[in-house]
């Protein structure tokens, strides 16, 4: 024998009219709670997921003022020290993601070994 009988329409609907026109005095206060936290709980959910959050502050960007009466040659200076930095962070850069992915590698590996990937 089940723990639980097959459940059947016609004795559930026959439950639900008998416990709906049933008098009990605190229906209406039961079903005005239900309701409400019913109405709490979507009202929660939805302001949840339209949440929209704030704009980040704008990155301020300053512009270098050169001098105006610079030479050729101090120009071409300043260039290749830039391109000097620039290249020095793109190499820091490079080695960096290189390392995070040498790192994944052996996780990768550690796991192939063991059996879980």
């Amino acid at each position: 024998m089940a723990h639980f009988p097959k459940p059947r329409l016609r004795s559930a609907w026959a439950d639900l009219k008998t416990a709906i026109t049933r008098p009990m005095p605190h229906k209406l206060g039961i079903l005005g709670a239900c309701a409400a936290f019913t109405y709490f709980l979507v009202w929660a959910f939805v302001t949840e997921f339209s949440y929209t959050p704030p704009r980040p502050e704008p990155v301020l960007t300053y512009v270098h003022i050169w001098a105006p009466h610079r030479t050729q040659a101090q120009i071409t200076a300043s260039n290749h020290a830039y391109d000097a930095e620039a290249k020095r962070e793109a190499a820091y850069e490079a080695a960096a993601e290189a390392e995070r992915r040498a790192s994944a590698k052996r996780l990768y590996d550690a796991l192939h070994r063991n059996g879980l990937y």
